[in-house]
């Protein structure tokens, strides 16, 4: 029969810190219930490009677009995640040098025992371009396309 295996509380809060501090490949940071970066962790530097005492205390909304920013979008995003819990959306992102990118980002809202919220955890998936997938999906599709042709001129232009 196997045991259950217990990790002391104390030692757990000690890994998962250290798992978030330094997970590369997404941004994993907390916000305080008006929007402002509390914490920041390796991969949000390396995606966003703020260091740790830059960033913290500034307000979220400096990392979208001007014409998001106009539209409350982060907001919006803030709001829905506390009515609902959590919220994901898709879109651009500005980096501190000003460059775009494009963000996956899932927002979820932490609450106390008492159901008072204390924070919301945000997690930006790694930076990638839409248009990078867009093209693989047509570099796969292409010589399979190519192939079904009877044209004399197969294969000599994408579909």
């Amino acid at each position: 029969m196997e045991q259950a295996y217990e990790t002391d509380p104390d030692v757990e809060n000690k890994l998962c810190s250290l798992l978030i501090s330094r997970v590369q490949d997404y941004a994993i940071f907390m916000l305080s219930p008006d929007g402002k970066v509390m914490t920041w962790n390796d991969g949000a530097r390396l995606i966003k490009g703020y260091n740790r005492s830059e960033i913290v205390g500034q307000p979220m909304s400096r990392f979208y677009t001007s014409e998001d920013q106009q539209r409350g979008r982060p907001a919006e995003l803030l709001h829905q995640a506390e009515s609902i819990g959590r919220v994901e959306d898709e879109g651009w992102r500005v980096r501190k040098d000003g460059t775009r990118f494009w963000a996956d980002v899932v927002v979820t809202a932490l609450r106390d025992d008492t159901g008072k919220a204390q924070a919301d955890c945000r997690v930006n998936g790694a930076d990638w371009e839409p248009g990078a997938r867009a093209l693989r999906k047509y570099a796969r599709a292409w010589p399979k396309a190519a192939r079904s042709t009877s044209s004399p001129a197969r294969g000599a232009s994408p579909p």
